[in-house]
């Protein structure tokens, strides 16, 4: 900007032509909370004047409402299981000009390289692409990933491009704790470095220590007791609307106009079927005010307070000095609790996107150590499912209970009959007339040979097996189902492919959704994901499995930072206690 300064002021002062005068609009002030009528004036990919001016080109967007573009406040990229690029192709046209993206799936399989990718990404796309570096590759010591990333690790990324911050730290026992190496981090980028939360139902003392620690948002309140005491403590709330954990309804009546800045909007985790059917921030905004948050506050939880939150200059605004990321907009009818649709989309001064249509060139950035098959099980993985028990009878056994809608699980119990395993002995397995499936986590990185067994009920299906190697957060490979022939075959399955989503019945591979980027991410448009993905669900819905996101909530069960009972490769794990408690069996009934 300063190297084009005096030409930007002459611009600025209709002394001379600017580039774009878009003309005859409605320009949310983020400043006042309205909307004005007047002219907006672009040069340089810069907003620089309110009101008419000479310009080389003059848009007619009359009786249209300018916003500016919408940024997300936490998002990992990697859910949408789209390249970034493919990525911006589906969400720009949404409104979309700016994210700020977490990369620790692609870190925990690939490390720092993971990081580097999407910095790479960043000039390939017209998204302001910025990252929060990883602060817990592996998010805790109770499991196995492909990668760790130390201090040190982090610390060389200082300054580096895009960075603004210190992604989630999700280990809160570990910080309270006052573990070296998890301090260590919160300082790797700078003392004053913005750092994201995640302390699910953390509250009181330990709460306030966290926040003492230097962490400014949080995305997992899902009640609003607990979001208005983070609120209290100065905490910026991050109202989350993923496709599994949705909490914005629950959490709109915080937004009030006195803390209004202390909120924004994240999207966390998409799928692509969301992305498609509903949408991005545009459907988190809409939904926002139908849950009774005004409009020109909506619009700002997805813009200006994002900005502000993250500290990045000259966003988030429609005012002289920022740059010009702009949203036009129409009502669908006279209130906008009716909704709205984006017209055109305009970053740093570029038409980028109009009517639903991508207007950028696709080019995609180097994927380096992500391409490559990333599965890697021992050489003896099969025939590790059975869990054997000395004798007849029934056994108690630990059950992760799972609930649609939620990240949170139940630490329940039941009891099960042991069934012969064929060999002249015993063993304890799935019983899907209770709805009680078994559950694997394989290390797929290190070839290890790791397997950790549970049991997990809530799923729903009879008949087969699911398998993911999206497994939040190490991304092994999980599979859950009722018998070990079609859940063996779901993990060869995956292996042979590089990774993805597979679903077995009957000894046979009914659908798959190969993801070779890393086992995360396809390299197909989001349509074409969707076409796989949407086979995928059928089938499984035909299992009868009635969730939106099956292979969503599976993924989470393997995610030992949200209480209270999870599975790692090394066994089931105790949120709450964060330690591994082994086996499921705890003993004859």
């Amino acid at each position: 900007m300063l190297a084009h300064l005096s030409e930007l002021i002459a611009a600025a002062k209709g002394e001379r032509p600017c580039d774009l005068l878009l003309r005859g609009g409605y320009v949310l002030n983020v400043f006042l909370r309205q909307f004005q009528r007047c002219d907006l004036a672009v040069h340089r990919g810069m907003v620089v004047g309110l009101g008419e001016r000479p310009a080389r080109e003059i848009v007619d967007v009359e009786g249209l409402y300018l916003v500016p573009g919408f940024m997300d406040g936490h998002v990992h990229l990697e859910s949408s299981m789209l390249t970034p690029e493919y990525y911006a192709q589906a969400v720009v046209p949404r409104g979309t000009t700016g994210v700020v993206a977490d990369p620790h799936e692609f870190a925990n399989v690939c490390g720092l390289e993971g990081v580097r990718y999407l910095q790479r990404a960043r000039s390939r796309v017209p998204l302001e692409l910025f990252i929060g570096v990883p602060s817990c590759v592996p998010a805790t010591p109770l499991e196995d990933a492909g990668a760790a990333l130390e201090a040190e690790d982090i610390a060389s990324l200082r300054g580096g491009e895009g960075i603004v911050g210190l992604g989630e730290m999700m280990n809160y026992p570990g910080l309270l704790a006052g573990e070296e190496s998890v301090l260590a981090k919160l300082g790797a980028l700078g003392n004053e470095a913005h750092i994201d939360g995640h302390a699910p139902s953390l509250s009181g003392p330990e709460l306030q220590a966290y926040v003492l620690a230097g962490i400014s948002t949080d995305h997992e309140c899902t009640t609003l007791a607990e979001a208005r005491e983070k609120l209290a403590l100065g905490m910026r709330i991050m109202l989350r609307q993923g496709s599994l954990a949705r909490n914005l309804e629950t959490l709109a009546p915080l937004v009030t106009e006195s803390v209004l800045e202390r909120c924004l909007l994240v999207t966390d985790d998409r799928e692509p079927e969301d992305l498609l059917r509903e949408g991005h921030l545009d459907y988190l905004i809409e939904l926002a005010i139908k849950s009774g948050i005004r409009a020109e506050a909506a619009f700002m939880l997805a813009s200006w307070n994002v900005a502000q939150a993250f500290q990045l200059p000259r966003l988030g605004a429609l005012t002289p000095g920022y740059w010009a990321n702009i949203c036009a907009l129409s009502k669908r009818g006279q209130e906008w609790s009716e909704g709205f649709k984006v017209l055109k989309v305009w970053q740093r001064g570029r038409l980028v996107a109009a009517q639903g249509q991508y207007l950028y060139p696709l080019e995609e950035a180097p994927r380096g150590a992500l391409e490559g098959n990333s599965i890697h099980l021992a050489p003896d993985w099969r025939g590790h499912l059975t869990l054997s028990v000395p004798t007849a009878g029934e056994y108690r056994v630990r059950v992760i209970g799972l609930e649609e809608g939620s990240l949170l699980t139940e630490a329940r119990e039941a009891t099960l009959k042991a069934q012969a395993d064929g060999q002249g002995g015993w063993q304890v397995a799935a019983d899907p007339e209770r709805d009680i499936l078994k559950l694997a986590a394989y290390e797929r990185h290190k070839a290890s040979g790791k397997v950790g067994l549970g049991f997990l009920q809530g799923l729903k299906f009879k008949g087969g097996a699911l398998a993911s190697t999206v497994a939040h957060d190490s991304h092994n490979l999980v599979v859950v189902g009722d018998n070990d022939k079609d859940m063996e075959l779901a993990v060869e399955t995956l292996a042979h492919c590089g990774g993805g989503l597979t679903f077995v019945q009957a000894g046979q591979v009914k659908a798959t959704l190969p993801l070779p980027i890393a086992g995360l991410v396809s390299p197909q448009p989001l349509e074409k994901v969707y076409e796989f993905l949407s086979n995928l669900y059928a089938q499984v819905r035909q299992a009868g499995c009635p969730f939106d996101h099956p292979f969503m909530a599976l993924a989470f069960m393997t995610l030992p930072v949200i209480p209270h009972l999870k599975l790692s490769d090394r066994g089931l794990v105790d949120v709450d206690r964060f330690q591994i408690v082994g086996s499921p069996i705890l003993g004859p009934a």
